[in-house]
Parts: structure tokens; sequence; C-alpha cells
């Protein structure tokens, strides 16, 4: 999982944008295992869109790689 931010600066866009590239190219999903959140220098995601966010991806990824408690036979 990667968090980028501060789409604002020029730079920064580019380095970033390498990565996630990369990121894409080796087989991460944005929104399923891949997180971007943007920002500016006057304004960034609040605390409360962040944990959202993060707390949106878990629950992704665990209802898809763990086996519900009730699921399992012997």
């Amino acid at each position: 999982m990667r968090i980028s931010g501060r789409l604002d600066d020029e730079g920064y866009v580019y380095r970033n944008s390498v990565k996630i590239r990369d990121y894409l190219s080796s087989g991460y999903y944005i929104g399923t295992d891949l997180l971007i959140l943007c920002g500016n220098e006057v304004e960034m995601p609040s605390m409360d869109t962040i944990r959202s966010s993060i707390r949106h991806m878990i629950e992704l990824l665990t209802s898809q790689h763990l086996t519900p408690v009730g699921a399992v036979t012997f």
C-alpha cells in the first residue's frame, strides 16, 4: 500500500507517477491494495478521510482473503 499527496508539486508528481506505474505493473490495483490520497499546500485529506479509506481497504482485503469463522468445516 502506498499513500501519496502534494499533487501541486510537479517534481513530486513525476517521482510518484513513476512509483505508481511500477506498483500497477507489479499487479497492485488502485482501491484494492493501492491507496492514493491527494492534497496540496493548502488542504490535505482529513484524518477521518484517511482512516475511512484505510478501514475500507482493510475490510476489502480481509473479505477477499480470510475465511469467515463459521465457514470452516472438518
